[in-house]
C-alpha cells in the first residue's frame, strides 16, 4: 500500500508486547477492486483487511486484499516489501491470524485466513525484533498504490471485525477491547478529502464488555450515489 484510505485504524493500548493476533473478519457483503494495469500493480486500487506488527523500527502488514469474484489474496507487506501469497475464496465470517515462526534457520511472518496459510520469508533481525514484541494495530482500508488514480472504481460493503485476541510474548491472552485507540478515516497525502468518497463511513461499537468490533463500508468512486453503509 502506496497510500489510500484507513477506514477504521484501531491501535492496541500497550506498546511493543504482543507478537501474535487472531481475528474474525467477516469479508464485505460486496466488493470491487481497480486493477487497471494487470502489468503494473503500481496502478491498483483494492480493499484490504489486515493485521500490523510496528514497534518503532520495523513494521509489518499481513493480511488479505480483495481480488475480485470472491477471492481474497493473502499478503505481506515487510517494511515496505510486497509479499503475495494464495489466493482464498472467502464469505461470511473467516479467522484472520498472523505470528512468527522460526524454522530451522528460517524466520517468517505466518498468516492464515480461514484454512489457507501463507509464509512469508523475514530476516532473522527482524524476526528478533518483532516477535520480542510489537503494538498491534487491525486495519480495513482502501489502498491506492503510487500510480492509481482517484476517483477510482473501487469500494467495499459491511466489512467487519471482531474479537480480536492479541498474545503477548509472556503467553497471556488480551482483547482488544474499547480502550484501544480507534482513528475514523484517516486519509494518507494522495487522497483529499474532495476526492475521497462522502459515502464511506466507519463505526465501531463494542461488543458487549470486552471486545470491540468495528463495521465499516467506504468507496472511491463519487459516482456510486446508491453507495450504502
Amino acid at each position: 500500500m502506496s497510500g489510500g484510505a484507513h477506514i477504521v485504524f484501531r491501535k492496541s493500548p500497550a506498546q511493543n508486547i504482543f507478537n501474535a493476533v487472531s481475528s474474525d473478519l467477516t469479508v464485505p457483503t460486496d466488493a470491487l477492486a481497480s486493477y487497471p494495469n494487470p502489468n503494473d500493480a503500481s496502478y491498483n486500487t483494492v480493499p484490504e483487511f489486515f493485521h500490523v506488527f510496528y514497534n518503532g523500527v520495523y513494521t509489518i502488514d499481513a493480511g488479505v486484499a480483495y481480488e475480485n469474484n470472491g477471492y481474497y489474496r493473502l499478503f505481506a507487506n515487510i517494511n515496505g516489501t510486497w509479499h503475495s501469497g494464495p489466493l482464498a475464496k472467502a464469505t461470511g465470517t473467516k479467522t484472520l491470524k498472523s505470528w512468527f515462526s522460526a524454522e530451522g534457520t528460517n524466520r517468517y511472518i505466518v498468516t492464515q485466513f480461514g484454512s489457507v496459510v501463507d509464509k512469508a520469508p523475514i530476516s532473522t533481525t527482524m524476526y528478533n525484533s518483532l516477535n520480542k514484541g510489537s503494538q498491534i494495530y487491525r486495519e480495513m482500508v482502501i489502498a491506492s498504490n503510487a500510480k492509481s488514480t482517484i476517483p477510482a472504481n473501487a469500494y467495499y460493503k459491511n466489512a467487519k471485525f471482531a474479537n480480536t485476541t492479541l498474545t503477548n510474548v509472556n503467553g497471556t491472552y488480551v482483547a482488544l477491547d474499547s480502550k484501544s485507540t480507534c482513528v475514523l478515516n484517516k486519509l494518507d497525502p494522495n487522497v483529499s478529502q474532495s476526492t475521497f468518497d462522502t459515502y464511506c463511513k466507519g463505526v465501531n461499537t463494542p461488543s458487549g464488555t470486552t471486545f470491540v468490533s468495528d463495521t465499516s463500508s467506504a468507496s472511491f468512486n463519487q459516482k456510486d450515489s446508491n453507495f450504502a453503509v
